[in-house]
């Protein structure tokens, strides 16, 4: 049995589709960084911590992850989101601790879409 690969075509720089992808992505960071800031989720999480480093609480997360200590781990990486909601490291970290496939795949896409921003950011920088 023969596998065909799945061909990507990237759309033309300045074209109509890649004008709507390009704000589809937009919204999708937006969104993630205001759910961030702003639910009270992450919010209580952050309170509950006492510590306003996100790099250390994201650490923190991964450590209690790497522990077995899931919900501890989830409240870590939502706490460094409240303070820093551009980690990468924390949005892929509550892409591991969440408890279903949707947030998982919600989560690890918006750490993706981050993480591409910063690649295309950092690329614009060298030129």
């Amino acid at each position: 049995m023969m596998q065909v690969e799945r061909i990507r075509v990237r759309p033309e720089p300045f074209s109509p589709i890649h004008a709507e992808r390009m704000a589809l992505w937009r919204q999708r960071i937006w969104d993630a960084v205001q759910t961030a800031r702003t639910h009270a989720e992450f919010h209580m999480a952050g309170a509950r911590q006492g510590n306003h480093d996100s790099g250390h609480l994201s650490t923190l997360g991964w450590r209690a992850f790497h522990d077995g200590q899931q919900r501890q781990a989830h409240d870590y990486f939502r706490a460094a989101l409240h303070y820093d909601p551009y980690s990468i490291s924390a949005w892929f970290g509550l892409s591991r601790t969440a408890r279903t496939r949707q947030m998982r795949r919600a989560y690890l896409q918006t750490a993706i879409d981050l993480q591409h921003l910063v690649s295309d950011l950092s690329r614009q920088n060298d030129l």
